[in-house]
């Protein structure tokens, strides 16, 4: 008992330190970078192509770093989905 537990626990704690690797990507869906490391930390845009560790996306808005159009490619643990519903 206290095993399952714990494996829950631990499983809960690791889900919550690594978010984009919670979320379902798909092409289309609008996602932004929130890697506090990274030098695109605050880019939006939209996904146009997933693989099994990473999303690549067009660039919607503009900082020191990053550009409208711009294409960026993340490891999914640096993004997550916007939800605008």
């Amino acid at each position: 008992m206290w095993k399952k537990i714990f494996k829950n626990q631990l499983t809960k704690v690791a889900m919550e330190m690594t978010p984009g690797l919670e979320e379902e990507f798909e092409e289309g869906q609008i996602v932004e970078d929130i890697n506090s490391t990274c030098p695109h930390k605050g880019s939006i845009g939209m996904a146009v192509m997933v693989s099994p560790s990473t999303v690549t996306y067009i660039v919607r808005n503009e900082g020191g770093t990053y550009k409208p159009g711009d294409e960026l490619t993340k490891t999914k643990d640096q993004l997550r989905v916007l939800d605008f519903a």
